[in-house]
């Protein structure tokens, strides 16, 4: 369980205090004090008791899932988020954050920017802010239209956007230091850092990604994939020339 996310734990919290309010809601009406209108509203509303409690259980099992790095829990985790939005968003984007970090638990991770010699932006970091404002606008214009629920989705995805964007911009997609270079291989995941003296070789691929081949204390290498794109756009050339440069100085084959 070490490997799951605060996010997650709080997400799937919230989620229980939510449907037990419900319930406890549900549970204080008298049909008989209702006029027929309401009656009828309560009996549909009465459905949704299983099917919350159903959801529930699933984001619980979801989690337990990606603890035991099943990729079908991140699916799971989705499906049962889904149906409990906006409040389900916390959840999911905590599930996320989890099934990275497992993903990428056999190298180590910086969550603290330092000077370096070399370093190029995250792409996303332009594109995320205006689809926060967007998202943003659009639960705007739904509150005033009274689409409530609708609302509150967009407004948990624009407060989404701005996490994203703090992400996007506290840490570099690729950072050259002495001895060692880090890659940032998606918006939820921190850099990684890698020692020159770690990676075996480096592969560039035609999709602009690159495996690298690194020891571990293991014996069998791990691999780890870097995709180019996360670079912004004007400066990929720019990085891959730099950091092939330096594996070169390095001793590391780059095919």
């Amino acid at each position: 369980m070490r490997h799951i996310h605060p996010a997650a734990w709080g997400g799937l919290l919230l989620n229980s205090m939510l449907t037990f309010v419900l319930l406890s809601g549900l549970n204080a009406l008298s049909p008989s004090d209702l006029p027929p209108m309401d009656q009828t509203i309560l009996k549909a509303l009465e459905l949704l008791r299983p099917i919350m409690l159903l959801l529930l259980g699933l984001q619980a099992v979801a989690l337990g899932l990606i603890a035991s790095k099943s990729k079908i829990g991140i699916v799971l985790a989705g499906i049962a988020s889904f149906f409990m939005m906006p409040a389900g968003l916390v959840y999911f984007l905590g599930c996320i954050l989890s099934h990275c970090r497992w993903k990428y638990a056999d190298f180590e991770s910086i969550t603290a920017y330092s000077h370096s010699e070399a370093s190029f932006p995250s792409a996303p970091a332009a594109k995320l802010p205006i689809l926060t404002i967007g998202a943003f606008a659009a639960s705007i214009l739904c509150f005033i239209s009274g689409i409530a629920d609708l609302g509150g989705i967009f407004f948990c995805l624009s407060l989404a956007g701005v996490y994203l964007s703090i992400r996007a911009r506290k840490f570099h997609a690729l950072s050259l230091h002495q001895g060692y270079f880090t890659v940032t291989p998606g918006i939820f995941v921190d850099p990684l850092a890698i020692a020159y003296s770690s990676v075996r070789e480096a592969t560039l691929n035609d999709d602009d990604s690159i495996r690298f081949s690194i020891e571990s204390s293991r014996g069998t290498p791990l691999v780890l994939a870097w995709s180019l794109l996360r670079v912004e756009k004007n400066n990929r050339r720019a990085a891959l020339e730099t950091l092939g440069a330096a594996l070169t100085a390095h001793h590391v084959p780059l095919y």
